[in-house]
């Protein structure tokens, strides 16, 4: 107790006149019961106390005397020396020791002038270790003076109470020796015993310090283990008490350390100050009033309350940091460990304040709360030698630890902004539970210069170049754990990215970006039915938008796009990150663009003027877990380049829908459709084992396609499409359609400039129907309405595609379509050089020009066959306008082709042409290469004679006469024959029926007419009219077999038959019916072109009225028409010359006829007095003398006719046999 403090007591006694208190009780003292008179109670109390006081008073002078003569410093300080180095292991020192009562009192006083401490801990070491321990090591402890004041009251009553503890210059060395040793471990063994870790800190805490003084001094610590070195130089400390044990210090000094070779302080000031008070109710609890720690000017103040015990700390305490200048505080980083640090360039303050609330227990078990402001507010940070440097930096932020309520654990971001380096930025947000999943929500803005980031960090790969403007500006609500692909569709994200500007270029990864006026907008939050109608309302989806003005990005050589004015939409279900494939996730968007090109590998591109493009994903209505995606284009124009292929259109309106096919449920619908159609097929075969019993027959069907060999199985249009789209075409099922005003193909499979207009296209994966669409091929016009169907089997390869049209044309040339056709065929077997040339065309115009030279170039050498493709199925019904067809002007044309297995068929084509009118009825069979065969029944009207022999050559070889006439003429002909590689008629294989009628026709100049007209005395040598010639004519058995047919020309009406061979040799009939000559006469014109004989004979012919054979002609028309028509009910088998050839019902004059046909000699002599004949019998080859009877008809030698002298009746008996040996077939044949 501090008696100095104690206010002065005043006592009253009966001389203070005071009057005498009433009895405690009430009642009267003992001495007035008995009639006596007593002092007061409290005057005996007083009177007794002076005694005691007294009395002690003079014990305590007697004892202070005693110490004063008695502890004197010339004996007490020996006294001291000897105790004090009796207990340490160490040697104490002492110059003078003091003790004083009187001299402070009440309070004692213990003085010790120049003490030394001399550690012994060391000095039974070996001397072969002296040598790693200084010599200084021994010196523990030196001071100049150390003085103690203590309050004698309170130490009588075994209460410590230190009013004042003095040390001056105290030196203090701290040594630990490389084994370990410490110098301060001077305690002798019985001192140790007991367990100092165990000392009560309430005992420390109850020792009241009044005033505590340090002046100067110096503190070294040195451990060679570690290779530490400390000190704490310049030292003063003065700690004062007041009343409730509260504590005013001041400490200062300057400090030092270095571990090795580095350097962690070197004379670093410090300084603590401020109040602090111990808790008298609470052992250990301390109390902290503005207690400001600085280390080099850095101040940290502390306020509040810790209690401390011996396991844990309690703590209600704030300190703070104001200001924090990170210039100094980067200073106290020692230089070796982070020497950039050094290098540091700001003017950065930030304010502190940290509120540590709770308790801490020393195993780590409990931990108290915690939170921690800090303020920025503004200021540049750079780096010494480098210009990047962010000239303001500013922030606000609280940090929150509570240990039970993580929920409550987090970062509040009230502001952070960053000005420098090329970039703007600014953020705020919050973060709670961030212990376990951070709860995060926020935003932020800002700006970044890449041409000043590249400025200030240059890459290390050369030729970079990077600038533009990126903005930022982003909203963010989820948690931590959601930032993942699979959780980012449960987060509330929004984020917006402009690129302005903006070019990156990086040749060494290929990668070029340029971006101007781009917004991309991206995030995540629950649809709203004004967002998107497909989706259902409420449901959590993703987002993509992004508008654009420019963007061009080119990524290593394998594709480069470039958008102008485009605005893409993207909405997903966020249930599609959840990794759930059983069920169809709705995915929506649409594109809108003024310009977009995507050009890839191989020159491969896709082009696209002011287009519209709407795509989704959702559930099939039929069944939920398959996907139906549909996308509807809409465009200006539309361009696409697929290799060599160029498509492009105008006023585009494409609609697509697919279905992913469920594979289980389609496979098995096809078997059970395929049972189904077996069963029926084969009734008796049990349904178990229809399946392989199909499947036998499949291989011997395939056994047997193998022995039969395809010539031109490598002319098939090859449609067949790679891996990845084939498995497109197996796994979905697509429809829809295609408009547009026109477009363009460009391909060498057909090379014409192709040209579309008034597409109306809807597809599926297996069919295309086309209605009324617009083709312009060369100078050709289709107009298309029809279908393509088993699209899917012909691309994968595995079957043919069958089209079924109707083509109506307003001009059609057909010349140019077969060579266009022929040419795409060979494109096939074209080189890779010449294809990669395609490829690299710059332009469609480029591309065309190229496929046209090589369309031109390849025409002389290109086969004139034409191959009917095996994997190609046709009826294409035909109306044209007006066409071009060799030379043949087609002003109409109509009909139907049919194509199947290898075989063309035309049915009922018919044409008005310049050269007449024709109806057409054909077949063209490609089975092999030896295999050729055509078949047709052509009817002709009104053609001129000489486009009849320019249209069909044949005809002129089947009747040479026709080159001498001219005229128009109707002709009917029916033939089958077979064809060489090169288009050529096999004449051995020909067989044909034919008609040619003509009226008002001119025989023409030549060898033949002249030597008849010098002969017969015509009118007209020259040239003469024909009024009417109608010749039938059958071909077989490589000749040509004339019906009779009657001819008029100038004064002459003749009946003309005969043979012609195919190798030009002939033999024909020429009954005179009319002449100037009195009597009917016959000529036998045979031999061949080069060398021919002629004989006046007796006519065959008696009058016009010759056998016809109308109904043969016709009949085999009729014949060959049904087998041509009927061959697809039939099979190709029947695609034979053998079922194609048509009959012969000629009879061949025999040599009785020959004999009859001989003239009389009144006959003769009459033709030789009129000058026909001349006086010998005998002539030339070429001369008009009869040949001898029986020579053969190749010009060899005939028996001469001998002339008969009979009489009229003879001659008349001799004529009627003639007609009667000639006619009767004849006339059979004409009933």
């Amino acid at each position: 107790m501090d008696t100095s403090s104690m206010p002065e007591m005043t006592v009253s006694g009966p001389a203070s006149g005071g009057n005498r208190p009433e009895s405690l009780s009430g009642g009267a003292y003992p001495d007035q019961e008995k009639g006596k008179s007593r002092k007061p109670w409290w005057r005996r109390l007083i009177k007794v106390l002076l005694i005691v006081a007294v009395s002690l008073a003079g014990l305590f002078v007697l004892l202070g005397g005693v110490v004063w003569l008695v502890l004197t410093p010339p004996r007490l300080t020996p006294l001291v020396n000897r105790v004090a180095t009796k207990y340490l292991n160490a040697e104490v020192h002492f110059d003078t020791v003091r003790l004083s009562l009187f001299e402070n009192f009440p309070h004692v006083s213990l003085e010790l002038k120049n003490g030394e401490v001399i550690s012994g801990v060391f000095a039974g070491i070996p001397d072969s270790l002296r040598g790693y321990v200084p010599q200084r090591a021994d010196s523990l402890l030196r001071f100049k003076e150390f003085a103690v004041t203590l309050n004698l009251p309170r130490l009588l009553a075994a209460q410590i109470a230190v009013r004042q503890l003095k040390l001056v210059d105290p030196d203090i060395y701290a040594f630990v020796s490389p084994a370990g040793n410490a110098n301060w471990n001077i305690y002798t063994s019985a001192d140790t015993t007991a367990d100092t870790t165990a000392t009560d800190l309430s005992t420390i805490f109850g020792i009241r310090v009044r005033e505590l003084l340090l002046e100067g001094g110096r503190i070294r610590y040195e451990s060679r283990p570690d290779r530490v070195e400390a000190a704490l130089d310049s030292l003063h400390l003065r700690l004062r008490g007041h009343r409730s044990q509260r504590y005013e210090i001041d400490f200062g000094g300057k400090a030092s350390m270095q571990q090795e070779a580095v350097r962690y302080a070197r004379s670093l000031p410090l300084s603590l100050s401020g109040g602090f008070a111990f808790d008298t109710k609470n052992s250990g609890g301390i109390a902290l009033d503005q207690l400001a720690f600085k280390v080099d000017d850095i101040p940290a103040v502390f306020d509040g309350n810790v209690t401390v015990a011996a396991d844990s700390i309690v703590s209600d305490m704030t300190c703070r940091v104001n200001p924090l200048r990170f210039k100094q505080a980067f200073g106290l980083i020692p230089v070796e460990l982070m020497p950039a640090v050094q290098r540091v360039e700001t003017d950065l303050t930030a304010d502190l304040e940290t509120k540590i609330t709770g308790t801490y227990r020393f195993n780590g078990s409990v931990l108290p709360s915690v939170r921690l402001d800090c303020k920025v507010d503004g200021g540049y940070l750079g780096y010494r030698g480098s210009r990047a440097r962010i000239d303001n930096l500013l922030l606000d932020a609280s940090l929150f630890y509570h240990p039970s309520r993580s929920d409550s654990t987090g970062v509040i971001l009230r502001k952070l902004s960053v000005d420098g380096i090329g970039m703007k930025f600014r953020a705020d947000g919050t973060a709670w539970d961030v212990l376990r999943d951070a709860r995060v929500k926020g935003n932020m803005h800002g700006s970044i210069n890449l041409g000043t980031l590249t400025e200030l960090f240059p890459s290390k790969q050369k030729g970079i170049v990077a600038h533009g403007i990126v903005g930022i500006d982003a909203d963010l609500a989820c948690r931590l754990s959601e930032l993942t692909p699979r959780r980012i569709g449960q987060t509330r994200v929004h984020a917006v990215v402009t690129l302005n500007d903006m070019l990156v270029d990086m040749p060494q990864d290929t990668l070029r970006l340029v971006a101007n006026g781009t917004r991309i907008s991206l995030g995540a939050n629950p649809n709203l039915p004004e967002q998107d109608t497909l989706i259902a309302a409420g449901t959590q989806v993703v987002y993509l938008e992004v508008q654009a003005d420019t963007i061009h990005v080119n990524l290593k050589d394998q594709m480069a796009v470039a958008v102008s004015g485009a605005e893409l939409k993207m909405r997903n279900a966020a249930s599609v990150f959840s990794g759930d494939t059983t069920v169809v996730h709705p995915f929506t968007g649409s594109v809108r663009t003024r310009y977009v090109e995507v050009n890839g590998l191989d020159s491969t591109w896709v082009k696209a003027g002011n287009a519209s493009i709407a795509f989704s994903i959702l559930p099939s209505a039929s069944d939920p877990q398959v996907p139906m995606i549909r996308t509807r284009i809409e465009s200006r124009g539309l361009a696409a380049r697929s290799l060599e292929n160029i498509y492009v259109l105008r006023g585009a309106d494409v609609n697509l829908e697919a279905i992913l096919f469920n594979t289980r449920r389609r496979m098995a619908q096809q078997r059970d459709r395929m049972l189904d159609s077996l069963q029926r097929v084969y009734p008796a075969v049990p349904r178990d084992s229809l399946m392989a019993h199909n499947r036998a027959l499949r291989r011997q069907a395939r056994g047997a396609s193998r022995r039969v060999q395809d010539d031109f199985a490598g002319e098939d249009i090859d449609m067949r499409v790679d891996r990845s789209i084939g498995e497109l075409l197996r796994r979905w099922n697509a429809k829809g359609s295609i408009t547009a005003a026109g477009g363009r193909v460009i391909t060498p499979y057909f090379p014409l400039t192709n040209t579309l207009g008034n597409v109306d296209v809807s597809f599926t994966t297996d069919r295309i129907d086309l209605r009324g669409t617009t083709i312009h091929s060369g100078v050709s016009e289709l107009n298309l309405t029809g279908k393509v169907s088993n699209l899917r089997r012909a691309l994968l390869g595995r079957g043919k595609l069958v089209v079924d049209m109707n083509i109506e044309s307003d001009t059609l040339d057909v010349n140019e379509l077969v060579k266009a056709a022929n040419a795409g065929a060979a494109y096939a077997s074209s080189s890779e050089g010449y294809k990669d040339s395609l490829r690299q065309a710059t332009s469609q115009e480029h591309l065309q020009q190229m496929i046209e030279q090589k369309t031109e170039a390849d025409t002389a050498s290109q086969s004139p066959l034409i191959v009917i493709p095996a994997n190609v199925e046709m009826d294409v019904d035909l109306d044209v306008r007006y066409g071009v067809y060799a030379d043949l002007i087609l002003n109409r044309l109509s009909g139907c082709l049919v194509v199947r297995d290898r075989c063309l068929q035309l049915n009922d084509l018919t044409a008005v042409t310049d050269a007449g009118e024709l109806t057409l009825t054909a077949l063209y069979a490609t089975r092999s290469r030896t295999d050729i065969t055509t078949g047709f029944d052509l009817e002709m009207k009104k053609i001129q004679v000489d486009r009849l022999i320019k249209l069909l050559p044949s005809v002129d070889t089947m009747l040479p006469m026709l080159r001498s006439f001219e005229g128009v003429v109707d002709c009917q002909l029916a033939a089958a024959a077979a064809l060489d590689s090169s288009m050529n008629f096999l004449m051995p294989t020909v067989n044909a029926a034919c008609r040619i009628h003509g009226e008002n026709m001119v025989l023409l100049d030549g060898e033949t007419f002249t030597e008849i007209s010098k002969m017969l005395h015509f009118k007209n040598k020259k040239r003469n009219m024909i009024d009417k010639i109608s010749v039938e004519m059958l071909v077989r058995d490589n000749q040509i077999e004339i019906f009779p047919f009657v001819i008029e020309m100038d004064r002459y009406r003749a009946a003309v038959s005969g043979v012609q061979k195919l190798d030009m040799s002939f033999d024909y009939h020429i009954s005179v019916l009319k002449s100037p000559i009195p009597f009917r006469l016959g000529i036998d014109i045979y031999g061949n072109p080069d060398k021919f004989k002629f004989r006046i004979c007796r006519a065959r012919y008696k009058s016009v009225d010759v056998p016809t054979y109308v109904e043969l002609i016709d009949s085999t028309r009729l014949n060959l028409r049904r087998r041509i028509t009927d061959i697809f009910h039939r099979g190709v088998e029947a695609a034979t010359l053998s079922e194609l050839s048509v009959a012969s019902a000629v009879h061949v004059p025999s040599e009785a006829t020959l004999k009859s046909e001989e003239l009389t000699a009144a006959d003769t002599l009459l033709l030789r007095q009129q000058g026909i004949l001349p006086d010998t019998t005998v002539q030339k080859a070429d001369s008009l003398l009869m040949p001898a009877a029986g020579e053969p008809l190749d010009g060899g030698s005939r028996e001469t006719v001998v002339p008969d002298r009979k009489g009229k009746s003879s001659r008349r008996k001799q004529r009627k046999q003639s007609s009667e040996a000639v006619l009767p077939e004849e006339r059979t044949a004409t009933r």
